[in-house]
Protein backbone atom coordinates (compact mmCIF):
# COMPACT_ATOMS: atom_id res chain seq x y z
CA UNK A 1 0.00 0.00 0.00
CA UNK A 2 1.17 3.51 -0.99
CA UNK A 3 1.62 6.24 2.10
CA UNK A 4 0.50 9.40 2.16
CA UNK A 5 3.79 10.90 0.98
CA UNK A 6 3.81 8.80 -1.77
CA UNK A 7 0.63 10.31 -3.43
CA UNK A 8 1.05 12.89 -6.36
CA UNK A 9 -1.29 16.19 -7.49
CA UNK A 10 -3.53 14.35 -10.82
CA UNK A 11 -4.46 16.47 -13.23
CA UNK A 12 -7.50 15.49 -15.58
CA UNK A 13 -7.83 17.51 -18.81
CA UNK A 14 -11.07 17.15 -20.82
CA UNK A 15 -12.71 19.24 -23.61
CA UNK A 16 -16.44 20.46 -23.36
CA UNK A 17 -18.13 20.35 -26.35
CA UNK A 18 -20.36 23.67 -25.88
CA UNK A 19 -20.80 26.36 -27.46
CA UNK A 20 -21.83 29.54 -25.63
CA UNK A 21 -23.91 32.38 -27.52
CA UNK A 22 -21.36 34.87 -26.63
CA UNK A 23 -18.70 32.78 -28.21
CA UNK A 24 -18.73 34.50 -31.14
CA UNK A 25 -18.45 38.23 -29.69
CA UNK A 26 -14.91 37.64 -28.89
CA UNK A 27 -12.53 39.41 -31.66
CA UNK A 28 -9.80 36.94 -31.57
CA UNK A 29 -9.91 32.91 -30.95
CA UNK A 30 -9.74 32.17 -27.48
CA UNK A 31 -9.90 29.13 -24.71
CA UNK A 32 -12.31 29.05 -22.11
CA UNK A 33 -10.88 26.74 -19.36
CA UNK A 34 -13.15 25.63 -16.18
CA UNK A 35 -11.04 24.38 -13.82
CA UNK A 36 -11.85 22.46 -10.48
CA UNK A 37 -9.54 21.58 -7.65
CA UNK A 38 -10.22 19.50 -5.10
CA UNK A 39 -8.18 19.42 -1.76
CA UNK A 40 -8.04 16.28 0.12
CA UNK A 41 -7.05 15.96 3.88
CA UNK A 42 -5.51 13.78 5.78
CA UNK A 43 -7.38 10.12 7.89
CA UNK A 44 -7.61 10.39 11.07
CA UNK A 45 -4.28 8.06 11.78
CA UNK A 46 -6.26 6.42 14.65
CA UNK A 47 -8.24 5.34 12.43
CA UNK A 48 -6.31 4.21 9.43
CA UNK A 49 -5.52 0.15 9.21
CA UNK A 50 -4.16 -1.40 6.57
CA UNK A 51 -6.13 -1.03 3.18
CA UNK A 52 -5.78 -2.17 0.02
CA UNK A 53 -7.60 0.62 -1.57
CA UNK A 54 -5.43 3.84 -2.18
CA UNK A 55 -8.26 6.03 -1.41
CA UNK A 56 -8.55 5.07 1.76
CA UNK A 57 -5.62 6.98 2.85
CA UNK A 58 -7.91 10.29 2.50
CA UNK A 59 -10.53 11.58 4.30
CA UNK A 60 -14.15 11.62 2.92
CA UNK A 61 -13.96 15.59 3.57
CA UNK A 62 -12.31 17.49 0.52
CA UNK A 63 -12.67 21.09 0.02
CA UNK A 64 -13.29 22.09 -3.74
CA UNK A 65 -12.85 25.07 -5.38
CA UNK A 66 -13.58 26.28 -8.59
CA UNK A 67 -13.04 29.17 -11.17
CA UNK A 68 -13.50 29.96 -14.49
CA UNK A 69 -10.76 31.30 -17.20
CA UNK A 70 -10.85 32.94 -20.41
CA UNK A 71 -7.51 32.96 -22.28
CA UNK A 72 -6.89 34.14 -25.72
CA UNK A 73 -5.88 31.11 -27.75
CA UNK A 74 -1.73 32.66 -28.76
CA UNK A 75 -1.16 32.70 -25.50
CA UNK A 76 -0.84 29.17 -24.77
CA UNK A 77 0.52 28.56 -28.65
CA UNK A 78 3.51 31.63 -28.26
CA UNK A 79 6.42 29.92 -26.54
CA UNK A 80 7.24 32.87 -24.59
CA UNK A 81 3.80 33.12 -22.62
CA UNK A 82 2.50 29.66 -22.43
CA UNK A 83 4.00 28.15 -19.67
CA UNK A 84 3.78 31.44 -17.45
CA UNK A 85 -0.26 31.82 -18.57
CA UNK A 86 -1.09 28.23 -16.75
CA UNK A 87 1.10 28.74 -14.03
CA UNK A 88 -0.85 32.26 -13.26
CA UNK A 89 -3.96 30.30 -13.41
CA UNK A 90 -2.40 27.47 -11.12
CA UNK A 91 -1.34 30.57 -9.07
CA UNK A 92 -4.85 31.49 -8.58
CA UNK A 93 -6.27 28.38 -7.80
CA UNK A 94 -3.55 27.77 -4.99
CA UNK A 95 -2.37 24.64 -6.97
CA UNK A 96 1.31 23.80 -6.16
CA UNK A 97 2.91 23.42 -10.09
CA UNK A 98 4.05 20.20 -11.43
CA UNK A 99 5.56 20.23 -14.80
CA UNK A 100 3.65 17.42 -16.52
CA UNK A 101 0.63 19.39 -15.61
CA UNK A 102 1.87 22.44 -17.55
CA UNK A 103 2.64 19.50 -20.53
CA UNK A 104 -1.01 17.56 -20.14
CA UNK A 105 -2.49 21.01 -20.38
CA UNK A 106 -0.61 22.67 -23.25
CA UNK A 107 -0.57 19.59 -25.02
CA UNK A 108 -4.50 19.14 -24.54
CA UNK A 109 -4.62 22.35 -26.08
CA UNK A 110 -3.10 21.80 -28.55
CA UNK A 111 -4.83 19.21 -29.46
CA UNK A 112 -8.26 20.68 -29.70
CA UNK A 113 -6.77 23.63 -31.46
CA UNK A 114 -6.02 21.05 -34.74
CA UNK A 115 -8.75 19.08 -33.85
CA UNK A 116 -11.12 18.89 -37.13
CA UNK A 117 -14.15 19.44 -34.89
CA UNK A 118 -13.70 22.05 -33.45
CA UNK A 119 -12.24 24.05 -36.46
CA UNK A 120 -14.77 26.55 -36.80
CA UNK A 121 -15.10 27.42 -32.97
CA UNK A 122 -14.09 30.95 -31.81
CA UNK A 123 -13.65 29.91 -28.35
CA UNK A 124 -12.79 26.42 -27.08
CA UNK A 125 -14.09 24.55 -23.62
CA UNK A 126 -12.22 22.48 -21.98
CA UNK A 127 -11.78 21.49 -18.34
CA UNK A 128 -8.81 21.11 -15.93
CA UNK A 129 -9.40 18.82 -12.92
CA UNK A 130 -6.88 18.37 -9.81
CA UNK A 131 -7.13 16.47 -6.87
CA UNK A 132 -4.16 17.82 -4.14
CA UNK A 133 -3.19 14.98 -2.02
CA UNK A 134 -2.86 15.56 1.95
CA UNK A 135 0.92 16.17 1.54
CA UNK A 136 0.43 19.71 0.26
CA UNK A 137 -1.94 20.44 3.24
CA UNK A 138 -1.45 21.39 6.50
CA UNK A 139 -4.40 19.64 8.33
CA UNK A 140 -4.05 21.00 11.74
CA UNK A 141 -7.42 20.88 12.92
CA UNK A 142 -6.55 23.84 15.54
CA UNK A 143 -8.15 26.21 12.90
CA UNK A 144 -11.05 26.46 10.74
CA UNK A 145 -11.55 23.56 9.38
CA UNK A 146 -13.35 25.16 6.34
CA UNK A 147 -9.96 26.65 5.51
CA UNK A 148 -7.50 25.17 2.93
CA UNK A 149 -4.34 25.27 4.73
CA UNK A 150 -1.44 24.39 2.71
CA UNK A 151 1.94 23.69 4.23
CA UNK A 152 4.17 26.69 3.91
CA UNK A 153 7.89 26.98 4.11
CA UNK A 154 9.46 27.56 7.09
CA UNK A 155 10.40 30.81 8.38
CA UNK A 156 14.39 30.69 8.70
CA UNK A 157 14.41 29.22 4.92
CA UNK A 158 12.77 31.98 3.34
CA UNK A 159 14.73 34.82 5.26
CA UNK A 160 17.79 32.87 4.21
CA UNK A 161 16.95 32.67 0.31
CA UNK A 162 19.97 34.04 -1.89
CA UNK A 163 19.70 37.86 -3.43
CA UNK A 164 21.40 38.34 -6.92
CA UNK A 165 21.58 40.90 -9.25
CA UNK A 166 19.20 39.93 -12.32
CA UNK A 167 21.26 39.61 -15.59
CA UNK A 168 21.17 38.04 -19.08
CA UNK A 169 21.53 34.80 -17.16
CA UNK A 170 18.28 34.63 -15.32
CA UNK A 171 15.07 34.25 -16.23
CA UNK A 172 13.69 37.22 -17.99
CA UNK A 173 10.35 36.86 -16.41
CA UNK A 174 8.58 36.57 -13.04
CA UNK A 175 6.30 33.52 -13.76
CA UNK A 176 4.58 34.42 -10.58
CA UNK A 177 3.43 37.90 -11.25
CA UNK A 178 4.05 37.32 -15.21
CA UNK A 179 6.06 40.95 -14.68
CA UNK A 180 10.10 41.15 -16.04
CA UNK A 181 13.02 40.97 -13.99
CA UNK A 182 14.84 43.97 -15.00
CA UNK A 183 18.66 43.56 -14.93
CA UNK A 184 20.58 44.90 -12.29
CA UNK A 185 17.13 44.90 -10.34
CA UNK A 186 17.80 42.22 -6.58
CA UNK A 187 15.85 39.12 -7.61
CA UNK A 188 15.73 36.42 -5.16
CA UNK A 189 16.62 32.68 -6.68
CA UNK A 190 16.33 29.47 -4.42
CA UNK A 191 18.40 26.13 -4.46
CA UNK A 192 16.80 25.00 -8.09
CA UNK A 193 18.23 27.95 -9.69
CA UNK A 194 15.13 29.67 -10.30
CA UNK A 195 14.30 33.12 -9.97
CA UNK A 196 11.45 35.65 -8.64
CA UNK A 197 10.95 38.56 -7.38
CA UNK A 198 11.31 38.78 -3.68
CA UNK A 199 7.63 39.57 -2.75
CA UNK A 200 6.18 37.37 -5.17
CA UNK A 201 7.76 34.02 -4.16
CA UNK A 202 7.75 35.39 0.22
CA UNK A 203 4.04 35.38 -1.09
CA UNK A 204 4.15 31.73 -2.68
CA UNK A 205 6.28 30.00 -0.21
CA UNK A 206 3.77 31.25 2.82
CA UNK A 207 1.08 28.82 1.39
CA UNK A 208 3.27 26.40 -0.46
CA UNK A 209 6.88 24.97 0.24
CA UNK A 210 7.06 23.65 -2.86
CA UNK A 211 9.27 25.80 -5.95
CA UNK A 212 6.61 26.98 -8.42
CA UNK A 213 8.01 25.95 -11.84
CA UNK A 214 10.10 22.09 -10.20
CA UNK A 215 8.74 21.19 -7.08
CA UNK A 216 11.87 21.77 -5.36
CA UNK A 217 10.99 21.71 -1.57
CA UNK A 218 12.19 25.09 0.60
CA UNK A 219 12.16 23.07 3.98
Amino acid sequence: MSSIEDQEICCRVTPLDSVEAEDESFSCPMFHIDVAVTFMHRRDDSLMEVEEDESDLYNGDCDVIQNEFLVERERLFNQETSMSTIIQILFEMNVPVQSYMLDRILGFARQMATNKRYKNRKVLHMKVEIDVPPGFLDDDDSDDDSAIRFVPASKPSMENLEKIKADGSTEQQCIICLEELLIGSEVTRLPCLHVYHKQCIINWLQKSRFCPLCRFEIA
